[in-house]
């Protein structure tokens, strides 16, 4: 297991496929398995690889309208104020798509993607990713 999980996370060329058959042969499988837990490796290597290389197809709204909307709520045991953010957005064949976030959770997004900006800055400034 630990075999294929790195032979899969590894570059694309920089295992061999002699030395994949190799590694396998080592574990002391049955030696009519080896051949076909290679090729099933190298095809799930190959597959994965042109996922990765295939460019993303997003396309690109027409327009993105947004509002804040306050909504009360009446309960049987409290009155209180919902607070949301509507996103309408219409995509390029006019359709549209509505999404109501809470604020709350608009807040969590908002933290986990500047989380993640600062993150990149912090690996973009490390020496050893300077050409």
């Amino acid at each position: 297991m630990i075999l294929s999980q790195l032979y899969l996370r590894s570059p694309k060329g920089f295992v061999k496929p002699q030395e994949l058959l190799d590694a396998v042969t080592d574990l002391k499988i049955r030696p009519e398995f080896i051949n076909e837990i290679t090729q099933k490796l190298i095809e799930l290597k190959e597959t994965s690889n042109a996922e990765i290389e295939r460019p993303l197809r997003l396309t690109s709204p027409q327009s993105i309208t947004w509002r804040i909307n306050i909504s009360r709520q009446i309960t049987d045991e409290m009155n209180f104020m919902r607070r949301t953010i509507v996103l309408q957005i219409t995509t390029k064949n006019s359709k549209i798509e509505t999404l109501v976030i809470p604020i709350a959770m608009f807040h969590k997004l908002r933290f986990q993607v500047a989380s993640a900006l600062k993150s990149i800055q912090n690996l973009e400034g490390r020496a050893s990713m300077k050409i």
